[in-house]
Order: structure tokens, then sequence, then C-alpha cells
């Protein structure tokens, strides 16, 4: 089937329909398309790990640095609900007993800069009647059953004409929690916890997962590895806790974290910098230098920013580059985001040259 024919049948399913009977449509309409070739790990060595609505930002920011054949790792470890309720990926993850396609769409579709997308991105990214489901859930769980979790993400890209490549950082079906107490809380029980004061004591995966094969070769090729920016329990965690994941980033030469703006309260409460940092320090290798990109003007925003409270240049193991990478932009759920050219300038004397 010709590409403009694959889109024009796309664009005509009801993706407010049953989603079961969404799928079986999508999976006729795939099977008359050629399985994707494999995909080769993007030339560049850069690997960017986060979250859906920080690390795209990153994405585009290395974009307007020339630089579109990096990798992204995506977060699979929630069930989107809405008022207890499953919705979106949620749906579709238990609905199909798959992985979690929330961020592994939002990646895929707005890693690139606005002006740079096509008319796939546009189909993948729609929301229908309900504004939790992204066509995107649909389309490549669909792909999943014919190819496979890493060919159908693949596929979508292949679509978009996208340089980078989009992996889960596991490919097993696992879930995060949050241990308060010795209890493990799943992320909305720890989102809407009463006391948000509390920080979970530790982040775990049930049941336990493992890096996966695209993921572990891309991090055995890696020159660079860019951290956040994104919340650090719901979105950056995930990563850290999956089994094999921190010993392979340990072999990657260079490591980024791009702090966050603003101290999120159900995330990070309270924290400045300093905090922040005391966190991170927990989880990535041991004994590995990390240059950290922070933000040096003001930002405005009704959420509380997070205060740069560190003297110097040097914080442990952590050396900070400050440079004004705010942005006025907002995410989806309120949160101020970096700005992606400002953000290009401040990290391209961070990368290795070409």
């Amino acid at each position: 089937m010709k590409e403009e024919k694959l889109f024009q049948s796309l664009q005509e399913v009801d993706y407010d329909g049953d989603i079961r009977g969404v799928v079986e449509q999508l999976k006729s309409i795939l099977s008359q398309v050629s399985p994707p070739k494999s995909s080769s790990i993007p030339a560049s060595g850069i690997v960017l790990i986060g979250g859906g609505s920080g690390t795209p930002t990153v994405g585009r920011a290395l974009h307007h640095l020339g630089i579109s054949d990096f990798s992204v790792f995506a977060n699979t470890g929630e069930i989107e609900k809405k008022d207890g309720q499953l919705v979106g990926a949620g749906l579709v993850r238990v609905t199909f007993e798959s992985i979690d396609f929330l961020d592994i769409t939002k990646q895929s579709t707005q890693s690139r800069p606005e002006a740079e997308r096509n008319t796939w991105h546009t189909l993948l990214d729609q929301k229908g009647d309900h504004r939790w489901k992204r066509n995107g859930y649909l389309i490549v769980e669909a792909a999943r059953q014919l190819w496979g979790i890493q060919p159908a993400i693949d596929f979508i890209n292949g679509l978009m004409n996208n340089g980078y490549r989009v992996a889960p950082t596991t490919e097993e079906r696992t879930e995060l929690k949050f241990v308060i107490d010795g209890q493990p809380l799943d992320l909305y029980e720890y989102a809407f916890r009463a006391d948000q004061s509390r920080l979970a004591e530790e982040l775990v995966l049930e049941p336990a997962a493992s890096l996966g094969a695209t993921a572990k070769q891309t991090l055995s090729q890696a020159k660079v590895a860019c951290i956040g920016p994104g919340d650090v329990h719901f979105s950056v965690g995930f990563h850290f806790a999956v089994d094999g994941f921190t010993e392979a980033l340990a072999e990657v030469e260079k490591i980024i974290l791009v702090s966050n703006l603003t101290a999120r309260k159900i995330d990070i409460p309270g924290f400045k910098l300093t905090n922040f940092l005391d966190w991170y320090d927990r989880y990535p290798p041991a004994g590995k230098d990390i240059s950290v990109l922070v933000n040096k003007a003001g930002v405005e925003t009704d959420e509380e920013k997070l205060e740069d409270d560190v003297a110097g240049d040097q914080y442990g193991r952590f050396r900070l580059y400050r440079a004004p990478i705010a942005g006025t932009a907002l995410s989806a759920n309120k949160q101020l985001i970096h700005d992606e050219q400002l953000l290009a300038k401040a990290l391209a004397p961070l990368l290795p040259s070409s």
C-alpha cells in the first residue's frame, strides 16, 4: 500500500469507536503494509532520558543545532487513569495486556520542532472526543500486535520521517511504585497522598523489569546521555528502577542533567537546587561526574521556582553551567517548560563536536 493511500485509510478510521474494534480495523489496514525493516542505532551517539514533555523539548533543541539522529528512552511504567477510571494509554495497556504507550507517542510526535512536523505527526498526536486518548496509542498498539514493540515504534517514526529513534527502557510490562513506610503506592495514590511533603523512600517496579535489548544496545554505543528535565519521581526515576539501566549508563562517557525550572508540589515540594541534585546523586552511576544545565534568568510561573542555592559552579560531582533556558509555554499538566532555542544554545558547548 502506498503511503498516501495508507494515510487516507488511517485518517478515515473512527478512533472514538469501540477500542477493540478500532484496533482490529487498524490491524486490517496495516497488514497490507510491508513489515518495517530493523532500524539502526542513530549515529550521533546522543540518548535522551526522561519523560513525555521535558525530553521532547531537548529533542527540539537538538534539531535547532542540526542534530536529528538521536535516541529517546520512554517511561512505560504508568497506567493512565482519570478519577480512578482507566483512560487513554492506560485503557489501551490494560485492554490488550500491552505496555504503556503514553510517553512513547508523545516523544515520537513532539521531539521535533513544530514547523518541521508533517501530517503524520498531526494524525498520530490527534485527540478524539475523549481528550485523554491519542490516535497514536491505538495505531502503535495495532502495529505491535502485528510486528512487536520496537518494530511498531520504528514504524510510526518512519511514517513521520523522524531522524531520531524512540525506545522503551524496558519492553516488559511493569508499573512504577512509590514506597512510603514500606508500602508501595501506585502513581495516583502517591500523587494525591495526604501529606505531599512526604517523599517516596524508594522507587520500585512491580513486577521487576530488565533493560530492553534496544535500550541496552543504544547505551553501549552512546557518547552522551542527557537526563531530564521532568518530574523526578513520576518520569525520570522510572528509568533508574529498571534492572541493568544504571550499569549500562555507567559506560556512557558523558552525562548531562537538565535541571527543572520549578519545584512541583506533588513531585519535589519545597526543593531547591541542592535538594534536586542530592536526589539525583542517589541514582546515576556512583562516582560519575555530571554536567548540569541550570536556568540563570528569572522564571515567571504560578508554581514555586526551583531556587538556585548553590554557591559557585561545583556541587559534589555536579559541574554547573548556568544560562537563561526558561521558556514561557506550559506543558499539558500546566508546568513551565524550557525554551528550545535557548536550551540549544546552552547545550551546544557541552556536546561533543561532530
